[in-house]
């Protein structure tokens, strides 16, 4: 069982795009691929974007705080964007106890206003939803199907790897439900993909909105019941960290 991040193989954010790949960001750590995101603001009237990833991607194991903010930047469509700001949910302790918290937004600025940002919704269990991976270079999209839905994780089948933390996972109606973060399972195939769920704190996401001078953008409400913990799978260690 491991973590999706870590020193990714392949960098998906060449300057071609087409639909909702033109929203998935690479997220580098000291200048070399390292995880996925997607942006989630880009209004024409407001400089000023967010880009959702996973919280492992930006503070590591059994840390207090978020790596040195100088250290990560974001590539789309082949043009690196310096991070002005990061927010991630929860505390500022990071561990295996907080799974449940992975999701962290990254601010930036410029970037082309051509790119629409995601829409936040809901998957519901037995739904088809698409996943993002880095394969052989290039971004693709992989079709999946939920398994179960918890009021802030999300199981489908297996369909990400290492690298592909923060990556999205879209719903058939085309909203952005679900970051990658973890797997469950030898190697990369089968086995179950674990996403945090992109709605699983609307106030936090709507405060980052929000300070960019207008109101959140309406996440809805959860309709997931509360599952028994102990029958969860569980990663056996973080491998998510800088690239040697």
């Amino acid at each position: 069982m491991l973590f999706a991040g870590g020193c990714a193989t392949a960098d998906p954010s060449g300057s071609e795009c087409d639909g909702i790949a033109c929203a998935v960001a690479a997220v580098h750590l000291d200048g070399m691929p390292h995880c996925l995101g997607s942006v989630v603001s880009n209004d024409p009237e407001f400089p000023t974007s967010w880009i959702l990833t996973a919280k492992h991607c930006v503070q590591l194991a059994d840390a207090w705080d978020p790596i040195d903010i100088g250290r990560v930047t974001v590539m789309v469509r082949g043009t690196r964007f310096s991070v002005t700001e990061l927010r991630v949910l929860g505390g500022r302790y990071y561990g295996l106890s907080e799974l449940e918290e992975d999701l962290a937004l990254l601010r930036v600025e410029g970037l082309p206003m051509d790119i629409s940002g995601l829409e936040v919704g809901t998957a519901s269990e037995g739904e088809r939803v698409t996943a993002f991976a880095t394969m052989d270079g290039s971004l693709e999209s992989v079709g999946s199907t939920v398994r179960t839905v918890e009021p802030r994780l999300i199981y489908t089948e297996g369909v990400t790897c290492v690298g592909d933390s923060g990556g999205p996972l879209v719903a058939s109606d085309g909203k952005l439900v679900g970051v990658a973060s973890w797997r469950s399972g030898p190697g990369c195939e089968g086995g179950v993909s674990v996403f945090a769920r992109a709605d699983s704190d609307p106030e936090w996401f709507q405060a980052a909105l929000s300070s960019l001078g207008r109101d959140g953008r309406s996440l809805g409400n959860s309709s997931a019941v509360l599952v028994d913990r102990r029958s969860r799978p569980r990663p056996e260690a973080w491998v998510s960290g800088p690239c040697d």
